[in-house]
């Protein structure tokens, strides 16, 4: 449509934006030289034509007409060769992105085996908790320390292995930890599944988690330092 409204209006040539300064420059010099030999040839002609539902009147010169359609080709090219180049620039950035994705999800992959490795062979109890102190997570050694299952242990609050006189300070420094960030706790003692004690060490420190923050607390077991403290402490007495 536009270029039957150029050959309307009596336009030579055109071009389409954006548009670089020596293209233009070279099609403006087209139309001066071309000037001359118009003026040779006054034949002219008066078409009217129908396009999309519209009547146009072409009183344009043959030699205008061919310019006109010559640099609608020209400009057809060039756009298509714009195209292409981005085109081959998109498939580029693609393919980086793809690689960046590849090799972020094998570093996740490294990092989820390092922690997995990590879990289970850690020779301390990890409990992994939210805020309110239940347990999202656990390795081997934890569950051991309880005497129960681990998949019996999510959910639950951790205070719930705490013997009942030492269950509210052990609450008031988990509520601390939004502040304090850390805390450490020694002779903590836990209820085992078959009744006993274990007297613990406790160090519980608040770590990003999506979307809230999580507890990581690393509980080890003392019971058998502690009793072996007072054999030694009776033998001096002795």
């Amino acid at each position: 449509l536009d270029i039957v409204r150029g050959l309307e209006c009596g336009a030579d040539n055109y071009v389409t934006k954006p548009y670089e300064p020596g293209h233009l420059l070279g099609r403006i010099r087209h139309v001066l030289d071309t000037k001359a030999l118009r003026r040779r040839a006054r034949a002219q002609l008066g078409v009217e034509v129908s396009f999309l539902g519209r009547k146009f009147d072409i009183t344009s010169e043959k030699e205008q007409i061919l310019d006109l359609l010559i640099s609608t080709f020209e400009d057809v090219v060039r756009t298509n060769e714009q195209l292409r180049a981005s085109r081959a620039e998109l498939a580029k950035a693609h393919a980086q992105l793809e690689a960046y994705a590849r090799q972020m999800a094998a570093q996740a992959r490294v990092s989820s085996e390092k922690y997995w490795t990590l879990m289970q062979h850690a020779s301390d109890a990890i409990f992994v908790l939210d805020q309110a102190g239940r347990i999202l997570e656990g390795n081997p050694r934890a569950a051991d320390l309880v005497g129960a299952r681990l998949d019996r242990l999510l959910g639950r609050s951790f205070a719930d292995f705490v013997l009942p006189d030492e269950v509210e300070y052990v609450r008031v420094q988990f509520a601390k930890l939004p502040v304090a960030r850390r805390f450490e706790a020694a002779d903590i003692h836990l209820r085992h599944a078959d009744g006993h004690l274990v007297c613990t060490d406790l160090v519980a420190s608040l770590v990003p988690g999506d979307p809230q923050p999580l507890v990581l607390a690393i509980v080890r077991d003392v019971t058998q330092r502690n009793q072996l403290e007072r054999q030694v402490v009776e033998q001096e007495k002795l």
